[in-house]
């Protein structure tokens, strides 16, 4: 009994014999209980699987063969630490070296080589979704680990250490620079987005790691969404393509296959936002990852179910688990035995429930709202209003720009030259806003702004700043927003103004973006235009005196002429086949006296009758068809009521609007007849699978109803046995 209890939280390699399907090779579990079971009762070890979502129950005297030995304490080691989640995601790492004592891992792994076959090493780091590689792969893993050998221990001071991280630091690309973005294809795993990086660009932190993974003839490269680095061999990276929808769409069934949606919808808006500019995509992953490390808790996802509400951490291997996902479960963390003790499914360490981590951290550090600006307002702001120069890796930062109310200083969201945080408090005459373009999002707060908006004209107006970047809100009523008047504006639309830190445009906020300069002021407005129109709508105040002047009533025709040509739907109708379509305004123009249109001069020459029609043009042209309309109807200067009133004569049979419409109609009754007998049919079927269900609950009762009748035939026959046996040996006693 004593030797079966000591067995808890042991690791080892079952054969593949004892899996529920049977495998080849030895796999990996841990020993979480041990307790008898049966009758009599045997005692039997319960076993979490590493590589394979399984639990399994065996005899305590099959197991006991396998179980690996527990080698000397090995000294300790630098690795990441309490730290490594925050690059590299836990589910990535094998079982088994998920705890943040590297002495454990080197331990474990140790073990697993001098006990297991080769089928059961795995790598120091692993690729997103490693943990659910399907047992078919791991025959050919396993020969193509032994094609590379890990390398020698990394040295741990002194001058080796400094040739090691020389050794590191030139394992670069010849092909691919640090910020080309590929995607990397590894054994078992499908291909995932990644961009070349170098050692020089990680964090101190993070090197100990990286030095003890590396391998002669690969490359550092870090993979998008989960923020991690990993070494791979150049064989394994794959260059980017024009059309890469079967890879996302590969990846996307791979999220939703292993519970990794938010995982994958975040890697693909990385992505998306990626520039073919290296120096800029190494800047830019930079910033991600530093408001990856600065982010708020996740929600609390249980690593066994992937359900959210997960109630209890593990310190050793930072999981989260449901309480009735233990073995043994619990309803709630005071009902866990001995005070709360309870074992980690997956790294198998005691924990006591108060202990390690507070489970209420998320808590402590979730970050204030601030209304953090979108990367394009920044990048139009910066780049192609002020025309100032892009970061680099070099200069990490957009030089000449002030952002005088900076999120933080260590992680800012614009990553401007100069930053005053509220601490610093850039409205303070000390702290000097001159010779800088500023980017201005203020507090919404109406105080903040108004003190903000102050300041802004009054530099501006001072010749002290070049120009100011206001973002603010809608707030015609507020004395900060009237004196914005002489200033132009773009009052942008709702789904273009999505704040970092909000879900969504809060509720009742509409944001204005406000371009205030003194000097060279037509040059920047024209580039502020330019940069911003499309996101919203282009504004200026007007006043009485404007609205009674020539210019203001030539404008309102240019501005009417400028809506028909580029904001109005313009028709026009086939000769041969009654097809509606939609044209340019110069098309309209120059097929006014057309009286022989056809689908031909649509876009010439790739276009016939043949052409599909597109969604609005479907509509538009059945609306035509219904009231009988001819091309051009609105140019007689007629309104809707000119077919009913018999201003236009009716059509002719044989015109082709009709014969389309007949052929509307009579598709129309086609699939309305079609979708009659599909429901006839799901009905006729839904009878019959009733029907059946009925008959087979009836045989059921009918089995039933012969099984107990064999029953108490059988008792019958047992007791008529029994009583010629007793009437035999009375026959016996008597003579």
């Amino acid at each position: 009994m004593g030797r079966s209890k000591s067995l808890v939280r042991h690791e080892v390699l079952l054969p593949g014999d004892l899996l529920p399907s049977p495998q080849p090779g030895r796999w990996h579990g841990v020993i979480t209980c041990v307790k008898p079971k049966g009758d009599p009762p045997i005692m039997h070890a319960w076993i979490v699987m590493s590589d394979i979502k399984a639990r399994l129950q065996l005899p305590v005297l099959g197991v006991e063969e396998y179980v690996l030995p527990v080698p000397a304490p090995q000294p300790p080691l630098h690795t990441f630490g309490s730290g490594m989640s925050e690059t590299i995601p836990l589910d990535w790492l094998p079982p088994g070296q998920q705890g943040t004592s590297a002495k454990a891992a080197d331990r474990k792994r140790k073990a697993g080589r001098a006990a297991a076959p080769s089928a059961t090493r795995r790598p120091a780091i692993a690729p997103p979704g490693s943990a659910h590689i399907a047992p078919a792969h791991k025959a050919r893993k396993a020969q193509h680990d032994l094609q590379d050998p890990p390398g020698p221990a990394a040295p741990r001071e002194g001058p080796q250490l400094v040739v090691r991280l020389a050794e590191a630091d030139a394992a670069r690309s010849e092909v691919w620079p640090a910020g080309t973005r590929l995607w990397v294809k590894l054994r078992g795993s499908c291909p995932w987005p990644v961009v070349m990086w170098s050692l020089e660009l990680c964090r101190r932190k993070d090197i100990p790691q990286l030095l003890t993974a590396f391998h002669q003839g690969q490359v550092l490269v870090r993979f998008y969404g989960e923020h991690s680095s990993m070494w791979v061999r150049p064989t394994e990276l794959e260059a980017t393509k024009a059309d890469e929808e079967d890879r996302e769409r590969a990846l996307r069934s791979w999220g939703r296959q292993h519970h990794k949606g938010p995982l994958v919808a975040a890697t693909l808006d990385e992505i998306a936002d990626a520039s073919p500019d290296c120096k800029v995509e190494v800047a830019r992953m930079m910033q991600l990852q530093t408001a990856y490390l600065t982010r708020p808790e996740a929600v609390d996802e249980c690593d066994m179910c992937h359900e959210e509400g997960a109630s209890i951490s593990c310190p050793h291997c930072d999981r989260m688990f449901h309480t009735l996902c233990l073995q043994p479960p619990a309803l709630t963390k005071n009902d866990l035995p001995d005070g709360g003790c309870w074992a980690c499914p997956y790294c198998g360490e005691g924990n006591r429930v108060g202990e390690g981590v507070p489970q209420d951290a998320a808590e402590e550090h979730k970050l204030e709202r601030m209304g953090l600006t979108p990367d394009w307002i920044i990048q139009a702001g910066a780049f192609k209003v002020f025309g100032l120069e892009a970061p680099t890796a070099e200069q990490p930062f957009i030089k000449g720009l002030l952002d005088p109310c900076t999120n933080s200083l260590l992680a800012p969201n614009i990553p401007a030259e100069k930053l005053y945080d509220k601490q610093l408090n850039g409205l303070k005459l000390s702290n000097s806003w001159a010779g800088y373009h500023i980017v201005l999002n203020p507090d919404f707060g109406a105080q903040t702004q108004w003190r903000f908006v102050n300041r802004a004209i009054d530099e501006v107006e001072n010749d002290q700043v070049p120009a100011v970047l206001l973002i603010c809100r809608n707030s015609t009523d507020t004395a900060y927003f009237q004196r914005l008047r002489p200033y132009p504006r773009v009052l942008l639309r709702r789904m273009s103004a999505l704040f970092k830190d909000y879900d969504k445009t809060p509720i009742g906020f509409g944001i204005v973006v406000f371009c205030i300069a003194k000097s060279d002021c037509r040059a920047l407005y024209s580039r502020f235009y330019d940069a911003f129109s499309e996101a919203g709508e282009p504004n200026i105040p007007i006043d009485r005196e404007l609205m009674e002047t020539g210019e203001f009533r030539a404008l309102l025709d240019r501005l009417r002429q400028h809506a028909q040509q580029h904001h109005r739907d313009h028709w026009i109708e086939c000769n041969l086949c009654g097809k509606w379509r939609i044209i340019t305004y110069e098309a309209m123009m120059a097929a006014k006296d057309d009286n022989d249109w056809t689908c031909k001069k649509l876009r010439p020459p790739y276009t016939s009758c043949r052409t599909p029609q597109c969604k609005r043009e479907l509509l538009g042209g059945r609306q035509a068809r219904i009231a009988a309309n001819r091309a051009f109807l609105a140019s007689l200067q007629l309104g809707p009521q000119a077919i009913h009133s018999g201003q236009v004569a009716p059509l002719a049979p044989s015109d082709p609007s009709m014969i389309a419409a007949a052929r509307e109609l009579a598709k129309a009754a086609a699939v309305a007849e079609a979708r009659k007998q599909l429901e006839g049919a799901k009905r006729h079927w839904a009878a019959k699978r009733q029907s059946r269900q009925k008959e087979a609950a009836r045989l059921r009762a009918a089995l039933a109803e012969l099984a107990r009748e064999e029953l108490q035939e059988a008792e019958q026959l047992v007791a008529a046995e029994k009583a010629l046996q007793d009437l035999l040996e009375h026959h016996e006693c008597w003579h």
